[in-house]
């Protein structure tokens, strides 16, 4: 069926200056199970699905996938360099949903 990936629920400590707005994600697909071998993320064959911030995270299709089929996926979040000190101490929560149609 066909998986999509897309944001959930998220919480910041400061919502004047709202943490998952100046968070830079990465999605990467790292590939199929081969059995019960996992895929290796950096190998040359991965499949960027998103990049771009939390924040503007919306529905990201991942791809068609057969039934019983396993795959690994890599998030990455980096803060961005432009993000000023108002920053500073501040967290988020964040939860990704993953959607099978």
């Amino acid at each position: 069926g066909d998986f999509t990936l897309s944001l959930g629920t998220f919480t910041n400590t400061d919502t004047q200056n709202p943490l998952v707005a100046v968070l830079d994600l990465t999605v990467v697909d790292c590939g199929a199970y081969a059995g019960q071998t996992e895929p290796t993320c950096g190998d040359g064959d991965d499949t960027t699905k998103y990049t771009g911030t939390v924040a503007n995270l919306g529905t990201v299709a991942l791809s068609n996938y057969g039934a019983g089929t396993k795959r690994r996926y890599r998030f990455s979040v980096a803060l961005k360099g432009t993000a000023g000190n108002v920053y500073q101490s501040d967290s988020s929560t964040v939860e990704f949903n993953f959607n099978a149609a």
